[in-house]
């Protein structure tokens, strides 16, 4: 693994070489321009509080009909506008050099959510869909949410 200084020497040259772009806008400068990031629609309660769906109070029926295993799952954003753009650059564009700064700001949402956690991990990505893309979008940003809250990442 190369040191944190050569990490920054590649990203700056890559950076210059091929200048990043906002996958909401295409405004240069950062993978997600500050002005679409402000736009982002925070998934905000009323939710279950188990598995976040939209929910009026209390968990929602399908986890009172059979309860998750888990605390709780959270998204800090609604899946529309630079949220969706985003995403589906990172997987189907293969603008992988987005997920630290997705990864950021997933992290910077999580922490107001109060949930415990160890580790962070993803969720496991089939071989066929790993072959065709040649990463897995959902580690990557999993190990930048570790690394902006501090945790361990866990590869699935």
């Amino acid at each position: 693994m190369p040191s944190p200084l050569l990490s920054r020497l590649r990203d700056a040259a890559l950076d210059f070489v091929f200048p990043p772009r906002c996958a909401a806008c295409g405004h240069g400068g950062s993978f997600l321009h500050p002005a679409c990031a402000a736009q982002l629609l925070l998934a905000a309660p009323p939710r279950c509080p188990l598995c976040w769906e939209p929910s009026q109070g209390g968990p929602c029926g399908q986890c009172r009909q059979h309860q998750p295993t888990f605390e709780g799952l959270r998204a800090p954003f609604v899946m529309q506008g630079g949220a969706q753009a985003a995403v589906h650059a990172l997987k189907y564009r293969g603008l992988s050099a987005a997920a630290p700064a997705m990864g950021e700001l997933l992290a910077a949402e999580a922490r107001s959510f109060g949930l415990p956690a160890d580790v962070v991990t993803a969720v496991p990505l089939t071989g066929g869909r790993r072959r065709v893309r040649g990463y897995n979008q959902a580690a990557l940003l999993a190990r930048a949410v570790a690394g902006s809250l501090d945790l361990p990442f866990a590869p699935a």
